[in-house]
């Protein structure tokens, strides 16, 4: 959706920080499926991977409150361990975004 807005200021997302886990790119058929991947994703890389991630080591950040509540009762489903954030901004151009922040 971002990327086909040609209203949008072109942006370079990047990290000065070196090492890390890669960024995980994944394009869903639904809310539904997208909350049953992200809640495997953290179990598959808690119980299963290489890693030594802890659940403090991981935070999901959606913009769409559909997603948000898929996501969540996965998580519930899953029995992984949550606390939820909510945030709200008003942007200059009158718009309401809602942040949903998981944290663990």
């Amino acid at each position: 959706m971002i990327y086909v807005d040609t209203d949008r200021i072109a942006k370079t997302l990047f990290t000065s920080k070196t090492g890390g886990h890669p960024v995980i790119f994944k394009e869903n058929h639904d809310s539904k499926d997208e909350g049953i991947f992200v809640a495997t994703e953290i179990n598959r890389l808690l119980h299963y991977g290489k890693t030594n991630l802890k659940y403090s080591d991981i935070a999901i950040l959606i913009r769409s409150s559909a997603i948000a509540l898929a996501v969540e009762q996965e998580l519930v489903a899953q029995r992984v361990p949550y606390r939820v954030v909510s945030i709200s901004l008003l942007l200059p151009s009158r718009v309401f975004i809602y942040l949903f922040l998981f944290q663990f």
